[in-house]
């Protein structure tokens, strides 16, 4: 199944694990550092939030 999630007041990688786990997901594909990288550092980002709290695999593409 593929998903649009837009994370409305969320921080944006919690909106997508939240997504994904309502959905019993076991495996999520995702796009990478599509930001800048000093916007990724003032930021933060959902590609590092991901990375440090998925519980599931997960497979990046840039």
């Amino acid at each position: 199944m593929v998903r649009h999630v837009q994370p409305e007041g969320q921080i944006p990688g919690e909106a997508f694990l939240r997504e994904t786990a309502k959905l019993e997901g076991q495996l999520m594909f995702k796009g990478a550092y599509t930001q800048s990288r000093l916007r990724q550092l003032v930021f933060g980002g959902a590609t590092r939030h991901i990375l440090s709290h998925a519980q599931i695999p997960v497979l990046f593409a840039r």
